[in-house]
């Protein structure tokens, strides 16, 4: 055996000696019952064996007085103030402490519940996204059977009226000009008019003639016969006179463009949206634990009355508006500031990022929404208010790009508040007046957003989150009693999450769609507004009356 062979098997004798060693210290650092390691063992004082804190406590009976070890089943008396009384084995912890590869272990195990996790997270959205898609396809299906028998039943109708016209029209036909009566007619009518002809030609020939004889002896038969046929052409005449009723008949019907309109009025609109996740999720390096979110990762001190806050989907930047100084600040998604721009004139109330990513500032004083580019020059695009009763308040954008404007009484300096009407004005992405609601549901609505179908409306005065399907039907509410003034509102598409500023309580609520609250991020001040970072993994917040907004990330 050479040098080399020998180290070898010293370094393989070694190893294994290693391993018996760390087989028999995790058998002893194991808890019998969970099987994991200790954590926290107590040292049972009738037969010296170990068990986890939390798995004695479990394991305790009601209204027992001692517990059993689950390694021998020796009983010992429990005290008083519980299982944390049992003597802590620390020469157990010490030994733990000081197991070979522990530390390497508790990293892998670590690393491998976050992949888990994020694993499960996969298996979940891909889960997710299977039922979305048969949900659309059978929902398409379904759709596409309506939109036919709707159409076929229009078509039917149409073909119903049209023969019951056309019938109508040969009842008319038969009854007041009969082809067989008037063909009849026209044959006798021509065989008499060819008599009457005959007799009168006979007649004149024998006058143009004139002789005496023949006038004298013809006469008595000839003005007979000419009688006869006037009387037969006074008979003649009438009859066919009364064939002869004078036709008036019209077919009144619309133009085309009118017809044309009616026909698709009559067989219905679709209203189609769908949640585009690729803006939200396009940047995403981790997400949003909500049990540990809440650490202020970065103040940023704007100097200014930070009012309204948005971010942008295709460059994660953030825009701040100072309200007071009527100002737009632009900071880069680290924090850093890149530019800013003053606006000239106006009660400025809400900012947010267009489809296009330009910069929409709204104006309270006359209903505008000012478009600026990122650099900050004014683009001319305009929206008309539907009535003089709304007044524009707050606003945001969907997926698809629609504007999302909120009308609401709160704060109104220039006009009593009971003229103001409380609802949610939809605009298509080229600001084209939609649709509006809630007119009969919302009191004082703060801001809206849109998330899997559903429009959530923030109403401080009614202290809950009222919600609106696609069309704006009102739905359920839910926070009632949860919170107290919810103002700004946003969605987490990818946590599936509904995030709420409730002023008052200094909190920010996290909830489910359906109304189930995931939790609740305490915050040092009054939240105003709250957006999703661009790599989904924080939360941008401005406060109330605050010169500064923060960014919030989970807690380590």
């Amino acid at each position: 055996m050479n040098h080399g062979e020998f180290i070898t098997m010293a370094a393989v004798s070694e190893h294994r000696e290693l391993q018996k060693v760390v087989s028999i210290m995790s058998d002893e650092t194991t808890c019998p019952v969970c099987l994991e390691e200790f954590q926290e063992p107590k040292c049972l004082p009738s037969c010296a064996h170990n068990v986890c804190e939390r798995c004695l406590e479990n394991m305790v009976r009601k209204n027992s007085y001692t517990i059993s070890c689950p390694q021998c089943r020796e009983e010992s008396f429990l005290p008083p103030t519980g299982v944390s009384s049992f003597p802590t084995n620390h020469l157990l912890l010490r030994l733990m402490e000081n197991t070979p590869a522990r530390k390497e272990k508790k990293a892998i195990n670590g690393a491998l519940n976050v992949c888990k996790e994020r694993v499960k997270g996969a298996e979940k959205a891909v889960k997710e996204m299977e039922d979305c898609y048969e949900k659309a396809t059978d929902q398409g299906e379904m759709l596409t059977r309506e939109i036919n028998k709707v159409a076929d039943d229009l078509i039917q109708t149409i073909n119903d009226q049209r023969k019951f016209l056309i019938s109508q029209l040969g009842n008319f036909l038969t009854e007041h000009f009969d082809s067989n009566s008037f063909q009849k007619e026209r044959e006798h009518m021509g065989s008499f008019i060819q008599k009457a002809r005959t007799c009168m030609q006979k007649a004149n020939e024998i006058l143009q003639q004139g002789e005496v004889g023949k006038i004298l002896e013809s006469k008595d038969a000839l003005v007979e016969q000419l009688k006869e046929l006037s009387s037969t052409a006074d008979e003649r005449t009438l009859e066919a006179k009364k064939l002869a009723s004078q036709a008036d008949m019209d077919f009144s019907h619309g133009q085309w463009s009118d017809l044309h309109g009616k026909c698709i009025e009559m067989l219905g609109k679709l209203s189609l949206s769908a949640n585009n996740y690729v803006n939200s999720i396009v940047n995403a390096t981790g997400f949003i634990d909500y049990s540990r979110c809440g650490e202020v990762t970065q103040t940023i001190v704007t100097g200014n009355f930070t009012f309204a806050i948005a971010v942008s989907n295709a460059t994660g930047d953030i825009a701040v508006l100072d309200e007071e100084d009527r100002r737009v600040y632009i900071y880069s998604p680290l924090g850093d500031p890149v530019m800013s721009f003053r606006i000239r004139y106006g009660d400025l109330w809400d900012i947010t990022f267009s489809k296009d990513d330009e910069i929409i500032v709204l104006n309270r004083e006359c209903n505008r929404l000012l478009h600026y580019d990122r650099e900050g020059t004014f683009v001319k695009k305009y929206v008309k208010a539907p009535n003089s009763r709304v007044k524009f308040t707050r606003i945001s954008t969907d997926a698809d790009g629609r504007l999302l404007v909120t009308s609401s009484p709160r704060d109104c300096c220039d006009e009593p508040e009971e003229l103001v009407e409380p609802c949610i004005l939809v605009y298509s992405a080229d600001r084209k007046f939609l649709f509006s609601f809630g007119e009969d549901n919302l009191a004082c609505p703060q801001d809206v957003a849109y998330h899997q179908g559903k429009f959530f409306v923030t109403d401080g005065d009614l202290e809950c989150i009222k919600v609106f399907n696609n069309s704006g039907k009102f739905l359920f509410d839910f926070g009632n009693g949860d919170l107290l003034d919810p103002v700004g509102i946003a969605v987490d598409v990818i946590n599936d999450a509904i995030l709420v500023c409730d002023c008052s309580s200094n909190a920010i609520v996290a909830f489910k769609p359906d109304g189930e609250i995931i939790s609740k991020i305490e915050t040092s001040e009054e939240p105003l507004h709250v957006a999703l970072s661009a790599n989904a993994t924080s939360l941008i917040v401005c406060f109330y009356n605050a010169s500064f907004f923060q960014i919030l990330s989970n807690r380590e």
